[in-house]
């Protein structure tokens, strides 16, 4: 089974990667997409808050001169498990290496 990640970076000359930020819902990416197509259109700062636990601003100076990049990339959900899984018995074992 696969599942869809939509990613956007946005990166500058000088600061370097500004934002490197994954979806897997259509609609948080989508919104986002066009908070900063408007900021663009309306020469304004790109302010962003999720509600939660995400809040971005970035002054329309930098935006305006940053490399902004979208990619939509499908993940197979049982590779993704595995890898998890993987990633969870090498840290148990580092763990019981440690503590032996």
């Amino acid at each position: 089974m696969l599942s869809k990640s939509m990613n956007i970076k946005i990166v500058n000359n000088e600061l370097g990667e500004i934002v490197n930020e994954n979806f897997v819902n259509d609609g948080q990416f989508k919104l986002f997409l066009m908070s900063i197509h408007s900021s663009l259109e309306l020469r304004e700062s790109l302010t962003f808050f999720n509600g939660e636990t995400f809040l971005l601003h970035i002054p329309y100076n930098i935006l305006k001169d940053s490399v902004i990049m979208t990619k939509e990339t499908f993940i197979d959900i049982t590779e993704q498990i595995k890898s998890k899984l993987e990633a969870i018995h090498i840290n148990n074992e580092q763990h019981e290496s440690e503590t032996a």
